[in-house]
């Protein structure tokens, strides 16, 4: 069979719907392959007992004015400004972040504060060093001072990415060191909680019914007769510098066409483990080298009204399994019934690691055991339980990284009409903004 659309996107998630999304807008004729009975990706919203609750702690913030222009006018009043503020729970406190100094001061004691204090300004009086090989340690030092930087920095990515912090990319930050500085401690010593207020970004939007919401929208806009389910793409072939077919479910073979254009948002390593021919050697190797976090969601229904009124909750301490902790009825209350809440904690793992071992029922008991020691909620309190894995939910930025993932698009740039997006396909640390960029420079390009 030949695929007559003049662009074939594979994977239906955030990244290809985008896609979809602005072709449909610019008339281009697609076809969309997705591999699950819905889109959405890692960006779904599930249903459970009366409560509803995100694949992860997922929200769209303004951050591109193009594309938010776009999400909105497609979400109209289904999707509101919501503000809801974040904290980080440790050592049994509160915390704001992103970090202020404040609440620091509040939180840290008086010896500890003055040792955080003097090497948070030396910090700022030392240059990191301008080479390539600066860690997010490094980094987060450099910024925070070792006393800030290790009680909420690093314990929390080393949880989070599975690697110690001096192994990581400083691009694991984003832009969540930006905040605390010499000028907004001096700003909220003299103006206090005025600036305080300034300093926190806690606004985004939020879709009423979940962040599902966008991405089924998204779907109608691009078409039912342009959005193929249940059609995994099991081998991708190529021919003289283009990709000239595809094979879905290991049974129906598809041609793309000459003049026709291919974006794939499949996980980087599985992509290239599904070419035929197969890459080189190295670059094989270089696919098993690079790797991804997955996440198991443990979600606890509550017979309470309100825990905290935080959009996430952070916790970096050791002695829990779990990195963050959201509350979606702070978020939107169609995701609770009157009267209850529930808490979706998000734990890290990854098949090499322990937990990668662990059955769904040791999630569940790790995490309320660790929930109920927090004070946060009881045992009383609990209604239900549930979990739901997501797979390759962070690529792991280690420090070499770079290096490896430039090797690869070398390789990949070779083929003249493939292009690359999302947080697997890019093999970099995404939001939805992001998503929605990446789509429409892509279909800019091609139109």
């Amino acid at each position: 069979m030949t695929q007559p659309s003049q662009l074939t996107i594979l994977g239906g998630g955030p990244a290809g719907l985008a896609v979809g999304f602005y072709a449909q807008k610019q008339s281009l004729d697609f076809t969309l392959y997705e591999a699950s009975h819905q889109t959405g990706g890692n960006c779904i919203t599930l249903s459970h007992g009366g409560f509803r609750f995100d694949s992860g702690a997922h929200r769209f913030h303004a951050k591109d004015p193009e594309t938010t222009q776009d999400l909105l006018e497609l979400m109209g009043e289904r999707m509101p400004q919501i503000h809801a503020p974040s904290q980080i729970y440790s050592q049994q406190k509160l915390v704001d972040f992103p970090l202020t100094p404040l609440n620091l001061v509040h939180n840290l004691g008086v010896k500890e504060l003055a040792k955080a204090s003097w090497q948070f300004i030396k910090s700022k009086l030392q240059a990191l060093p301008k080479t390539a090989g600066v860690s997010f340690e490094e980094l987060a030092v450099q910024t925070y001072g070792k006393t800030i930087a290790q009680r909420f920095l690093l314990n929390y990515s080393e949880k989070l990415w599975g690697l110690p912090p001096a192994q990581l990319s400083p691009e694991v930050a984003g832009k969540r060191l930006s905040g605390l500085n010499l000028r907004t401690f001096i700003k909220e010593a003299l103006q206090g909680n005025k600036a305080k207020t300034e300093h926190i970004d806690g606004s985004f939007y939020y879709p009423v019914s979940g962040i599902g919401e966008i991405f089924e929208r998204m779907e109608v806009a691009c078409g039912k007769k342009h959005v193929h389910k249940n059609s995994p793409i099991t081998r991708i072939y190529h021919h003289n510098g283009r990709i000239t077919a595809i094979e879905v479910n290991h049974q129906e073979k598809i041609t793309i066409h000459s003049g026709a254009q291919v974006v794939s948002t499949l996980p980087l390593n599985i992509f290239l483990q599904i070419l035929e021919p197969k890459a080189s050697t190295e670059i094989l190797a270089l696919t098993r080298a690079i790797r991804f976090q997955h996440l198991m969601l443990v979600g606890i229904f509550l017979n309470k009204p309100l825990v905290t009124p935080n959009a996430s909750l952070y916790f970096p301490d050791n002695d829990l399994v779990f990195t963050r902790v959201v509350e979606p009825r702070n978020r939107s209350i169609a995701m609770a019934p009157a009267g209850k809440t529930s808490l979706i904690a998000e734990i890290p793992y990854n098949e090499s690691s322990p937990l990668g071992q662990w059955s769904k029922e040791d999630f569940v008991a790790k995490t309320c055991r660790g929930l109920v020691s927090t004070g946060l909620i009881t045992a009383a309190d609990i209604i239900d339980t549930t979990t739901y894995a997501i797979k390759y939910a962070y690529p792991v930025l280690a420090l070499d990284y770079p290096q490896k993932i430039a090797k690869i698009n070398a390789y990949l740039q070779h083929f003249t009409n493939l292009h690359l997006s999302g947080r697997g396909g890019k093999f970099v640390y995404g939001h939805i903004h992001d998503m929605m960029r990446y789509g429409k420079d892509i279909v800019q390009q091609m139109s």
